[in-house]
């Protein structure tokens, strides 16, 4: 170029580069190929380097083509000088328009990846072999509250827990030896605060400029943990509540296949269309089946007598369960049976109706007794109501007649005992034995009345028994000296095994005695003389246990089950007498206090033993 900044000469690349033969250069200011932004300085240049010889090595310059693309060029100038003066240039162009837009685009990747970074949910971090931390983005103090400039120069180790940090340098040296290493772990770190958190990492091992340098992105965990322990600890409760439930329908079908085997009912499971899926054991004996598979082989509809029973029957069970339903079935004999049926539908998820279950009773010989009682003419009825009335009057006249001997009964007694007494005067010996004869009978009619009365209370619900809190010690060694004078008369020995202990309960002493005399004298009068008779009393769980032993004559099996009812027809020696009441008053009695009685024998001549349990009253202890 001379020194206005014309073309003087140009090579082919050049031209090439300008888009304009090299000819049609010749002589053109280079200025007008330029771009507007850079052509005032282009003159510039030229002007300074002419007057005051200063030369750039570099410009760099945008030139326009004729199609007006812009290219971008390295102009690097130097003088020519002739006597000392400068009369042009020489300039090499060198083309850097792809170098510039690689580095644009560099530069805009730069930005997008720094701002892709700082608007990362993870933390990143970059590290090198001596676990200094390079590099990090804002996110880290979202999650560890240290700011990047605070944690940057700061060692690795400052963010982890011990085991934390145990775990990633076992990591690291795995890596460098080698060795596989999975890129995502979880491991725990520790915020400003002290505050331990969950995060998960994705590490990768890189080399920049020959060192080895670790990029680790850390994902907060902290709450997917605590929501995974949560869940973890809602799916083990929600595994043993399954369990549970499972051992109870475990349970449920236990039971229902026992009830179902030991009722009287036939239990049934039929399909829509009366297939019959299950029968219990009384069904199939019901309908005259020896087994539950000959009985699956007959369609259940076959079994109604009446067809439309079973199509009404359906029609209800699909409203709701079917309580009561009457109608007859045909056994396999052709019998007639009358039942009962409890029915309700079984159903799909969808709320469709797929079979039934329920229960039949068997009302057959029921049936049979209403027409029977249909049958029973107005005559009998009248008998019947006649025996009633007859039996009230029994009760009636006993009742009365029992009263009423009682009071004259006590009188008598009461003067016999004080003429026997001697307040008159010794009586004549003939006198003397008739009297004592005289009170023997009195003192058993006495003791008849009395049982007849107590009896009758009884039956009626009337015996009155006053609770109060008492020690049964006490009661038992009044009964034993009360009854002291009778055993020693008969030679008999009374053994009294007691517990140390107090029997606490709520009772009736008068009525606790007399329980005790009447089994102490029903042992004695069934006991030879010189036996022994066995008095024990002890606690037993929440009960006061008490038993009176003989080796008397026993109780025949036959007749166990019938000592307590009134005047029992029980074999019994001649000799021993009684009103066949006392035994009945004794359980009654004892049943009055909430307990129960009853009575054990080895046999005839072996002796008997009856034992009574009362509830013991733990407010005393």
């Amino acid at each position: 170029m001379d020194v206005k900044g014309r073309f003087t000469y140009v090579n082919q690349v050049m031209a090439d580069f300008m888009r304009h033969p090299a000819q049609d250069l010749i002589g053109r200011p280079f200025n007008d190929y330029l771009h507007p932004k850079d052509r005032g300085g282009i003159l510039r240049l030229f002007l300074n380097t002419v007057l005051l010889r200063r030369m750039p090595k570099e410009v760099e310059l945008q030139a326009i083509g004729p199609d007006g693309t812009i290219r971008h060029l390295l102009m690097r100038p130097s003088r020519m000088q002739l006597g000392g003066k400068t009369v042009g240039f020489n300039v090499v162009m060198i083309d850097i328009t792809e170098r510039k837009r690689m580095g644009d685009r560099l530069r805009a990747s730069e930005e997008r990846y720094r701002s892709l970074v700082e608007r990362m949910h993870d933390a990143l971090l970059v590290f090198g072999e001596d676990r200094r931390i390079e590099f990090t983005n804002r996110q880290v103090e979202a999650f560890v509250g240290y700011k990047p400039e605070e944690i940057i120069g700061e060692r690795f180790d400052k963010l982890l827990t011990p085991e934390g940090m145990k775990g990633i340098v076992e990591r690291y040296e795995k890596r460098r030896r080698g060795e596989p290493v999975p890129s995502t772990y979880e491991l725990q770190a520790v915020a400003r605060d002290g505050t331990v958190k969950d995060f998960e990492i994705s590490a990768a091992l890189y080399t920049i400029d020959g060192k080895p340098k670790t990029i680790a992105a850390f994902k907060d965990i902290t709450e997917r943990k605590r929501m995974e322990k949560e869940l973890e600890r809602h799916a083990k409760h929600l595994e043993e509540l399954v369990e549970d439930r499972t051992e109870e329908l475990k349970e449920s079908e236990e039971k229902f296949r026992r009830i179902s085997e030991v009722s009287l009912d036939a239990i049934y499971t039929t399909s829509l269309d009366g297939e019959i899926l299950d029968m219990s054991p009384a069904g199939v004996s019901m309908f005259g089946f020896e087994s539950l598979d000959e009985l699956k082989k007959v369609n259940i509809r076959s079994l109604y007598v009446n067809p439309n029973d079973r199509m009404r029957l359906i029609e209800l069970a699909e409203k709701g369960p079917v309580r009561s339903f009457e109608t007859r079935l045909r056994r396999t004999d052709g019998k007639i049976v009358d039942v009962l049926i409890n029915n309700y539908a079984l159903r799909d998820g969808d709320g469709g109706v797929v079979g039934f279950q329920g229960a039949l009773t068997n009302v057959t010989e029921r049936k049979e007794l209403e027409r029977i009682k249909d049958q029973v003419t107005s005559s009998a009825l009248v008998e019947i109501a006649k025996s009633r009335e007859l039996e009230k009057m029994k009760d009636q006249f006993i009742s009365a007649v029992t009263h009423e001997l009682r009071t004259p009964l006590v009188s008598i007694k009461g003067y016999i005992d004080y003429v026997v007494s001697g307040e008159l005067g010794s009586l004549p010996a003939e006198v003397a034995s008739s009297l004592n004869v005289a009170k023997r009978n009195t003192d058993r009619l006495i003791s008849l009345t009395n049982d007849l009365l107590d009896f009758r209370r009884l039956e009626a619900g009337k015996f009155k028994v006053d609770k109060a809190p008492l020690n049964l010690q006490d009661v038992i060694k009044d009964c034993a000296e009360e009854i002291h004078l009778s055993l020693n008369q008969r030679k008999q020995k009374l053994n009294l095994e007691v517990a140390g202990r107090p029997l606490p309960i709520q009772g009736d002493a008068v009525r606790l005695s007399q329980v005790l005399v009447n089994l102490l004298v029903n042992a004695s009068k069934f006991t030879p003389g010189e036996g022994v008779i066995t008095l024990r009393a002890r606690v037993k769980d929440d009960t006061i246990e008490v038993q009176v032993s003989d080796t008397g004559i026993g109780i025949r099996k036959q007749d166990l089950m019938r000592v307590f009812e009134p005047f029992a027809a029980i074999e019994k020696p001649s000799y021993i007498e009684g009103t066949g009441l006392g035994l009945s008053i004794t359980k009654g009695l004892v049943e009055a206090h909430g307990g129960k009685i009853w009575v054990e024998s080895p046999g005839e001549g072996k002796g008997a033993t009856f034992t009574f349990l009362l509830p013991r009253w733990k407010e005393a202890t």
